[in-house]
């Protein structure tokens, strides 16, 4: 079974792993052949950005497929919300979807922001998805976020979450009021948030939105260094989520929960 429920058959399932072997040999081929977009395993093209660790992940499959599945599977409409969208593999992913309806992406930082506008476009999915040049938080306000050497996805708004972070720059947050000005179609909405440590707080402002009731999932990053996922759980439990499954072991896994 699925992360969503879906079902597949062992030749889907051999097939899926053979696609993934084909688009990495693709890949090296481009990488050498000095290809300004690259074929991800996942799929997507993404503009080349080698010198980026997040760019390298999406490369490699290192944020495994067990949630990309997961979007590319859904077989009912959809809305889709992505909360620290950074270039946009999931983002894509769940535009790509025909059942998604429509693709709210928030990335704050200014640079990669536009990387994402870059790959929404080489995806053509560019219409389907909206990107708010912001971060969410418990404020409608400015904030300083940490950005370390080559690192784009671990952007922190906590110093400690920076390791080592080189840049520091002023983003615009937003909070619950502004998710509720945003307009989406009338679908369950799926929810995916990595903010590295910032997640209970982005929890806290959805379960306060107009939209909270159309959530049918959130699926998010946990550090136990970062953030208190046991405490981001208790909260969700308490809005009527009653299934949660840990993806990944030690103390960086992801979490996905479910109505």
């Amino acid at each position: 079974m699925g992360i969503g429920g879906q079902s597949a058959g062992p030749l889907y399932a051999l097939t899926r792993r053979l696609a993934r072997r084909t688009r990495l040999g693709r890949q090296w081929v481009e990488r050498g052949l000095g290809a300004r977009s690259i074929t991800s395993p996942y799929g997507p093209r993404f503009a080349a950005n080698w010198g980026d660790h997040t760019f390298r992940y999406y490369m490699r499959g290192t944020y495994g497929f067990e949630y990309a599945d997961y979007l590319t599977e859904q077989t009912n409409p959809f809305v889709f919300l992505d909360i620290g969208a950074n270039q946009g593999l999931y983002s894509v992913l769940a535009a790509r979807n025909p059942n998604c309806l429509w693709v709210t992406a928030f990335e704050p930082v200014p640079k990669t922001a536009r990387l994402l506008a870059r790959n929404l476009a080489l995806n053509a999915v560019a219409k389907r998805v909206s990107v708010v040049e912001a971060g969410i938080s418990n404020t409608e306000s400015k904030a300083i976020i940490h950005i370390p050497t080559g690192h784009s996805g671990a952007a922190s708004l906590k110093p400690s979450g920076g390791g080592g972070a080189s840049e520091r720059l002023e983003v615009a947050l937003v909070n619950h009021t502004r998710l509720d000005q945003i307009r989406m179609p009338d679908a369950p909405l799926i929810v995916k948030i990595d903010v590295e440590g910032h997640e209970d707080t982005v929890v806290a402002e959805l379960l306060k939105s107009a939209h909270a009731r159309a959530i049918t999932s959130v699926f998010f990053e946990c550090d136990t260094a970062l953030n208190d996922p046991g405490q981001i759980c208790a909260r969700l439990e308490k809005s009527g989520f009653t299934a949660f499954r840990k993806i990944g072991t030690g103390q960086h896994y992801d979490m996905l929960a479910e109505r």
